[in-house]
């Protein structure tokens, strides 16, 4: 059995990484097109380390290998990123507490540096990855509004406010010292303004885009 299964394109990166670990760590390397990776579920043993090219397209299956793979002792897990996933799926990989984060913009020399650091028990995440990690948690634990200017008026926003506090048009009259009348009005500008059809919709788009915080 091989010590390192790869879950990769064929590439010129592939062709180094095989060097450097059969080369270099004198590690025994067997490589998969991702579309086989369940070949990796049908080997006798897992690999002692796995090192898995990360695509929107499949992701949540080799999040699965990945966790059946981090399970088993000693068994080191890399990923390597690609341009498709999303700030919430690279959040997600990095919760996993995983060996290595690898970027597709590595350099040769970064990749040996990489694979070196991992193999001697130590933890790799690239900067650039660290940098949108960052990015992702600010935007996660920022309870700040980012209401767009000019969407609605002062007046509207406030409405708006209530609606999502599920406040009846009665309530919202009241707290604002407005009539109903008054109110229906607003709604209904509110709705045309956000192209939406209720109230409903109307506070589930406030809250999605932060404009209001709950």
């Amino acid at each position: 059995m091989s010590d390192v299964v790869i879950i990769k394109k064929q590439s010129l990166i592939l062709d180094h990484l095989i060097h450097i670990l059969e080369k270099q760590i004198h590690k025994s390397v067997t490589a998969y097109e991702p579309g086989n990776y369940q070949a990796v579920f049908d080997r006798q043993t897992l690999p002692d380390t796995i090192l898995i090219e990360m695509e929107n397209e499949r992701f949540f299956e080799m999040v699965q290998l990945i966790k059946t793979c981090s399970h088993k002792n000693n068994v080191q897990v890399i990923v390597w990123l690609t341009k498709s996933l999303k700030k919430d799926q690279v959040a997600e990989l990095f919760s996993l507490n995983l060996d290595g984060y690898f970027h597709p913009e590595m350099e040769q020399q970064e990749i040996s540096y990489a694979i070196q650091t991992v193999f001697n028990r130590q933890r790799y995440i690239h900067p650039k990855i660290a940098i949108l990690l960052l990015d992702e948690y600010l935007r996660i634990t920022n309870n700040e509004e980012h209401r767009p200017i000019g969407l609605l008026t002062k007046r509207e926003w406030q409405v708006l406010e209530l609606i999502t506090q599920g406040k009846t048009t009665r309530h919202i009259g009241k707290q604002l010292y407005i009539s109903t009348k008054t109110v229906t009005n607003h709604v209904a500008s509110i709705l045309r303004k956000l192209d939406v059809e209720d109230r409903t919709n109307a506070a589930l788009l406030a809250i999605k885009n932060r404009w209001i915080i709950i």
